[in-house]
């Protein structure tokens, strides 16, 4: 490995134009921009970026090496340094590279990574740079970095390689492509470098990315950078032709041509040349595109079916000795905490040997019973003569299954709202009836149910077996007039879905029979309102007394929105003479109305004589029909009545209209 030597100068004055990979200038005179800060990194003493066994690699001036810039307060910096020129010391070269880099303040450290193209990200708090080697171009890109202090006057520093070089030089006619592996199938990519230690660790989410490919030189040989893993029984070279039906698997092992205990690792910064000889005409395996299915039975959801299928050419079935795929959902970029997951697989053996185009069914791994919709990877493979190779892995997007859960119940509300007003009488006021919950799915794949009402734990669902009910509560009462919120969740393996629905329990149809109890001690919800403390209630019934005027006044009706119809009827009976039967007025009022007279009107039954027989006649009803609103949700009900002319108020009933 030869060491490179790394100068930062501040640039005085340079009148020539970069190469066209940064974009930038020289600076002219001797004044740059407060927060420009110019780099000059000089190689020194040699003019090629790598130089082992008689092999150069010179620089040239499509090279472009990546700058990172940190400066005492933290402030970050990123810049490309272009190739700029080779300068002449004496006997010796040195290829420069320049740019700028555009900082709050003055540069501290500063981190460079060549290739361009090779570079990830660097955590300058850790000190780690992140590199990737499943992209390369081909051509000779040894990775290389180095870690410096910023200095006006110029330091001194080694650019460092972190791997090796195959030289590869292919004799095969119709190779467009090679694939690097290890023997063991090692994870090679992502590199995690620590530039202090020089430690060098892999990504573990790698572990099904085993491959590097890079297509093959028209012209020329082509080159592989190496990650230093250390691959204990060597590598394979996969070559194969544009459309993968035809390929050559060559293994370089310890004991197959390169050194007795070669340790691929120890390598760093070597040149090792690699022939590749013969033709492509040993075999082909290839996988057919998968099939994703989301598989319903009456119309029920009961999971993803995923198919594909295998063919091969010229290999026996003793030669394939495993094959099958995975199919990998990839995690979420926007959750830092996701992670891919192995959703479906299959693996065969040569017992059950490669069927060229019958449909294989992959199985469910953990509780990805359906596959919800998104981003996943197909990752076929086989392995041949102890090698396990990697088919060309393919994106698929999977469809939404469509899952639906529903709340279904109905209040008297849900009838009126639907037009059928006598079944909205007919419906208890405060019951919410047949609550069940449904989806489309097979029970079979649920794994997971709650729900609650009002904000409270519902009791343990009745789960009915063969058809879309999930739950089934039957019929529940609330104890106010208001909304009742509920909601239900359901787990299906790794999907939730949440289902609501509010329940309006109006409070209506109303029937009050005052021969029960004293209206004004009934509870909150139920009791009615005095409302100028005038009425008196004695023997079963609310009295308007003689002389005087009084009201009474409904509990407050929960309107959920707009309005709601209403009639009412009264059951009442007055001592008036026959001549003079009394009435009531009513109106529809806030809950908090005083005593006021409306314009509807309901004579209350005329009876002789108050003492004996002054009793319920029955229902009278008033023709009008009062609007209540969440801005009056009241009926009052109010009697003008002279000297002994008192009215018996037994009992009121309170219903939906047109």
């Amino acid at each position: 490995m030869f060491s490179y030597i790394v100068r930062f100068l501040l640039i005085m004055s340079v009148g020539a134009s970069l190469s066209s990979c940064s974009g930038v200038d020289f600076p002219e005179g001797n004044v740059r921009e407060e927060r420009d800060y110019p780099v000059l990194l000089a190689t020194s003493g040699v003019d090629t970026r790598i130089s082992i066994d008689g092999t150069a690699m010179a620089w040239d001036e499509d090279d472009c090496i990546h700058l990172t810039a940190v400066a005492e307060d933290d402030a970050r910096g990123e810049a490309t340094l272009a190739f700029y020129n080779y300068l002449t010391e004496g006997d010796r070269h040195a290829a420069s590279f320049s740019g700028f880099v555009t900082m709050n303040s003055v540069p501290k450290e500063c981190y460079f990574v060549y290739p361009q193209s090779s570079f990830s990200s660097v955590d300058p708090d850790s000190g780690v740079l992140t590199l990737y080697y499943n992209n390369q171009s081909g051509e000779h890109e040894p990775v290389l970095y180095a870690v410096t202090e910023y200095s006006e006057s110029g330091v001194n520093e080694t650019l460092t390689h972190v791997g090796a070089m195959l030289e590869i030089d292919v004799a095969m006619e119709g190779v467009s492509q090679i694939t690097f592996v290890g023997n063991c199938l090692e994870k090679l990519s992502p590199v995690y470098v620590d530039t202090g230690s020089g430690e060098v660790t892999v990504a573990s989410e790698s572990s099904y990315n085993v491959q590097i490919t890079v297509p093959v030189q028209s012209e020329g040989k082509t080159y592989i950078a190496v990650p230093p893993v250390n691959m204990k029984k060597g590598f394979s070279l996969i070559c194969s032709n544009a459309d993968a039906s035809a390929s050559m698997i060559r293994t370089f092992s310890t004991d197959g041509g390169l050194s007795d205990g070669y340790d691929f690792s120890a390598k760093v910064g070597q040149v090792i040349p690699v022939s590749l000889t013969g033709n492509l005409v040993g075999y082909s395996v290839m996988s057919s595109d998968p099939e994703i299915e989301h598989v319903r039975s009456n119309g029920l959801l009961t999971g993803t079916s995923v198919k594909f299928s295998m063919s091969k050419k010229g290999a026996s079935d003793k030669i394939i000795e495993e094959w099958g795929a995975n199919l990998i959902r990839k995690r979420n970029p926007l959750d830092p905490e996701s992670k891919d997951v192995v959703v479906r697989t299959v693996s065969n053996t040569n017992e059950n040997p490669i069927v060229s185009g019958a449909d294989v069914e992959m199985t469910k791994v953990g509780n990805w019973h359906v596959l919800p919709a998104g981003d996943y990877t197909f990752a076929p493979y086989y392995k041949i003569y102890g090698q396990m190779v990697s088919l060309p892995s393919k994106d698929v997007v999977v469809t939404d299954p469509g899952i639906s859960l529903t709340i279904g119940g109905r209040t008297s509300y849900d009838k009126y709202l639907a037009g059928d007003v006598a079944g909205a009488n007919g419906h208890a006021n405060t019951m919410i009836q047949d609550v069940t919950v449904t989806a489309n799915v097979d029970l079979s794949i649920i794994t997971g149910y709650s729900a609650t009402l009002d904000g409270n734990d519902m009791e343990a669902a009745t789960v009915t077996s063969g058809t879309s009910v999930v739950a089934s509560y039957g019929d529940l009462t609330g104890t106010s007039f208001k909304a009742y919120p509920m909601t239900a969740v359901m787990k299906v393996g790794e999907i939730t879905v949440t289902a609501q629905k509010t329940f309006h329990i109006t409070g209506l149809p109303y029937e009050a029979d005052f021969t029960v109890g004293n209206p004004f001690n009934w509870t909150e919800t139920a009791a009615w309102n005095n409302v100028n403390g005038t009425m008196k209630y004695s023997d079963g019934r609310v009295n308007f007394p003689a002389n005087s005027t009084a009201s009474i006044r409904t509990p407050a009706y929960y309107i959920p929105a707009g309005s709601i119809n209403v009639v009412t009827s009264v059951d009442a009976c007055s001592n008036a003479t026959q001549d003079g039967n009394r009435t009531i007025s009513i109106l529809s009022c806030p809950e908090t109305q005083g005593s006021t007279a409306g314009t509807a009107t309901v004579v209350a039954s005329y009876h002789l004589g108050f003492a004996s027989g002054f009793g319920k006649k029955g229902y009278t009803s008033c023709s009008t029909v009062f609007t209540l609103s969440g801005e009056s949700p009241c009926l009052m009900y109010t009697s003008t009545t002279s000297l002994l002319c008192q009215i018996g108020f037994f009992m009121a009933k309170i219903e939906y209209s047109e």
